[in-house]
């Protein structure tokens, strides 16, 4: 039995957790090679009896680095680190020869649309990582989720819901989408109003692909999701950056370039006359 007592130096420093601290311990001992991949782990009792804390803080330190690959929990049989660790080796590549997957020419010809470079590169070195829309998989109800999935999969006729439906997505999830719309946001909306996606860079993408045209304008957020700067610059959109508070976008800003366009169209409209 490897002595984790000495380790896993732990620290009663608030800042970081015990059980994260014990998570990264034991990231750094995998990494080092001190324990071996396919190797057990004391059961979470014993390992809190070596290091001293409550069994739940092993618990929620197991849980951790489940979540990130590191190990495998087995109810009832144990907990294992995993074989394939979550750590990326870096790779060189030699350049392949790139082969078209046509004998010939297509015979027809179709638009693209250009690339414009990733506004990430210019973030620097720093690593911002905001997760608001994403849930914590760690605290869902997966247990009751997993009864109504048996409960669903269980009912007759379930291969027909199972196969592709309407391009536009689920009639029930859009028919509660517009009620939501109209009751929270006033908006007058109707089913065949809705259209879902699979998710925000999709949305963007149509809702730019059939509005923009080359020489438009958009008002941005600055800083502002940099995906969607880039599919209206695809589009030939000329951005102009206002910036942001503690409220969103500054709407104040807007209403002054917006202003200032109305002046301008006016005054091009007055000249035409002279």
């Amino acid at each position: 039995m490897l002595p984790f007592k000495t380790l896993i130096p732990l620290s009663k420093n608030p800042a970081t957790p015990v059980y994260r601290q014990i998570a990264n311990g034991l990231v750094s001992l995998i990494r080092n090679g001190i324990i071996k991949p396919g190797s057990s782990l004391p059961p979470g009792r014993e390992m809190a009896a070596h290091l001293q804390v409550h069994r739940k803080t092993i618990v929620a330190a197991y849980e951790e680095l489940n979540a990130q690959d590191w190990i495998e929990i087995f109810p009832r049989k144990g907990v294992w680190v995993s074989n394939l660790l979550p750590d990326l080796k870096p790779r060189t590549f030699k350049a392949a020869t790139k082969a078209s997957g046509y004998a010939d020419n297509t015979g027809f010809t179709f638009q693209t649309l250009g690339s414009v470079s990733s506004q990430a590169a210019k973030a620097g070195d720093h690593r911002i990582i905001l997760n608001d829309g994403f849930p914590d998989a760690r605290i869902a109800p997966l247990d009751l989720l997993f009864k109504e999935y048996r409960d669903l999969l269980r009912r007759r006729g379930v291969e027909r819901s199972m196969m592709y439906g309407g391009q536009a997505g689920s009639m029930n999830l859009r028919a509660a989408i517009a009620q939501f719309l109209s009751e929270t946001r006033g908006i007058s909306i109707r089913v065949e109003n809705v259209l879902t996606s699979h998710g925000a860079q999709m949305a963007i993408f149509m809702a730019a692909r059939i509005i923009l045209k080359p020489g438009s304008t958009v008002i941005v957020g600055e800083p502002n999701y940099f995906m969607a700067n880039m599919i209206f610059e695809q589009f030939g959109a000329k951005l102009i950056r206002v910036p942001v508070d503690d409220n969103g976008i500054d709407v104040n800003a807007i209403e002054k370039i917006c202003k200032k366009k109305t002046n301008l169209v006016n005054l091009l409209a007055d000249r035409r006359k002279l």
